[in-house]
């Protein structure tokens, strides 16, 4: 029941705004414990991974380039030096996170990963790395 607990607990607390005290209370446990399931299991860090991932990044980095260029529109003028570089660095930025996964990045997440399956599941770990290596294959013939 208290792993049960745990991963609920752990769901609530990453993908919604609800609070320690909150989650604490709807779950019927105490917020020492929820706050002790946190700190051992990092779980702020993969919230905040969670905020920063791409998508995320890529959507408030729209956001603000729409406010600047949102915000010329409604003064009726066209968008200063400053704003533009700015809207044009955002561009920029969002072109360099939006690309595709290149090859050293898949190997290295694909070796750390199979070196954390491996203690758990030997086999399912060399299961998957047949298909890691298909990926790899493929996506160095897209490069």
């Amino acid at each position: 029941m208290k792993d049960k607990e745990k991963r609920l607990a752990q769901q609530l607390y990453i993908y919604s705004d609800a609070s320690q005290a909150k989650i604490a209370e709807d779950l019927g446990i105490s917020e020492k414990t929820l706050s002790k399931w946190k700190d051992e299991d990092g779980w702020d860090k993969i919230k905040a991974a969670r905020h920063l991932g791409k998508d995320s990044m890529i959507t408030k980095l729209y956001a603000q380039a729409l406010k600047i260029i949102s915000e010329a529109e409604n003064d009726n003028r066209i968008m200063n030096s400053k704003e533009m570089d700015t809207v044009s660095k955002i561009g920029s930025t969002i072109d360099k996170l939006d690309r595709k996964v290149n090859l050293p990045n898949a190997i290295s997440v694909f070796k750390e990963f199979n070196n954390f399956l491996v203690k758990i599941n030997p086999a399912l770990a060399k299961q998957i790395t047949e298909y890691q290596q298909k990926f790899l294959h493929v996506l160095n013939e897209n490069e």
